[in-house]
């Protein structure tokens, strides 16, 4: 058995560890020199971390940038609009949508491809 891939979030403000699965994650979003995460269940987090520092570290099986700002879980995709550039992530009953970065859109279709079985 595999064990659930964890992310431990450390607040040194607090002086805490907070471990997250993987699959809580929904996305991450860049804020000057800070990242926010969002889970599955509206919980938000904050790091001090820069959006390149956190991107190197996560399975990249499972995490895909899709612009400078976000990070997306591809466990949470609903529905890709190629023509508009736009991923739509659903946590609970809310939709997300998010733009992806026109110089990253044939990297993420590839992406796409490779991680999910598409009929066209």
């Amino acid at each position: 058995m595999t064990p659930e891939k964890t992310l431990i979030l450390t607040d040194k403000k607090k002086n805490e560890l907070c471990l997250k699965r993987v699959k809580e994650i929904v996305y991450f979003e860049t804020a000057g020199c800070c990242t926010h995460i969002l889970c599955c269940k509206g919980n938000k987090y904050k790091m001090e971390k820069r959006m390149s520092q956190v991107e190197e570290k996560l399975p990249e099986e499972d995490f895909f940038r899709i612009h400078k700002s976000f990070i997306i879980n591809a466990a949470y995709i609903k529905k890709v609009s190629i023509s508009e550039r736009k991923v739509i992530l659903l946590n609970g009953n809310e939709q997300i949508p998010l733009e992806i970065a026109h110089r990253r859109l044939k990297e993420f279709l590839d992406f796409m491809h490779k991680r999910f079985i598409i009929f066209e």
